[in-house]
């Protein structure tokens, strides 16, 4: 899920997907506070510093289960709208 890019080791821009639930760093997916569009990216290139879109869909807020199980109170639901051709796997 991308919510902004943040800057890696070699002044990459990498989207985060990964949110501050266990430590005391801050990351754009932390300010998620409504329905947001994001985009799946996977890292590829020979040293993974460069990024390419997977998929498409958005982070969506509420409801305490998904399919029965809870979601943790700092987790948020995706809904996949796109897949980009070439992912489908």
């Amino acid at each position: 899920m991308v919510s902004q890019p943040l800057v890696a080791q070699s002044e990459t821009i990498i989207p985060s997907s990964i949110a501050s639930t266990t430590n005391k760093d801050h990351y754009p997916v932390d300010d998620i506070v409504t329905c947001t569009p994001c985009s799946l990216v996977i890292r590829y290139g020979i040293n993974n510093y460069r990024t390419r879109e997977a998929a498409i869909g958005k982070a969506i807020l509420g409801g305490p289960k998904y399919h029965g199980a809870d979601i943790p109170k700092d987790y948020y639901r995706v809904e996949v709208s796109t897949v980009v051709q070439g992912y489908e796997d």
